[in-house]
This record gives structure tokens, sequence and C-alpha cells, in this order.
């Protein structure tokens, strides 16, 4: 049992810095309409943006899909 539990926190370590290289790595989004650059941890206003990606942009107010572009209405 306690090799299990090594294990299963060993791989949760290697995930975590997996995703935070990803996340790190990415290039930095701007904003479709005003430029400005997305943050690369982001807060999710609706539930579409939590499932599928996609930014509000703080300055224009602009609902963007995950590469930046804006979402038709």
């Amino acid at each position: 049992m306690e090799t299990f539990v090594n294990g299963a926190v060993f791989g949760g370590a290697i995930a975590a810095v997996i995703i935070l290289v990803g996340v790190f790595m990415r290039p930095t989004l701007k904003c479709s309409e005003c430029g400005t650059p997305l943050p690369k941890f982001r807060k999710p206003a609706s539930f579409h943006q939590g499932m599928w990606g996609g930014y509000t942009c703080q300055n224009c107010g602009a609902e963007l899909d995950a590469k930046g572009q804006k979402k038709d209405a």
C-alpha cells in the first residue's frame, strides 16, 4: 500500500509540473479588439469559458475564444 501512495504522490507531482510548464511556455495572447495582453491564468466568466476556454478582455469587455479571437454573437 505504501508503494501505491508513493507512486500516486510522485505521479501527481509530475502532472503538476507538466501543466505548469505548459502554461508558462504558451505564447501570450492579445485581445483581437484592442490588443491588450490576456492573462496566463484566467478566471472564467461563464460555464462555457470554464469548459472550453476563452476570455473576457479586462480592457474592452470583448468575449474572446481560447485563441483570443472575438466570439460571434
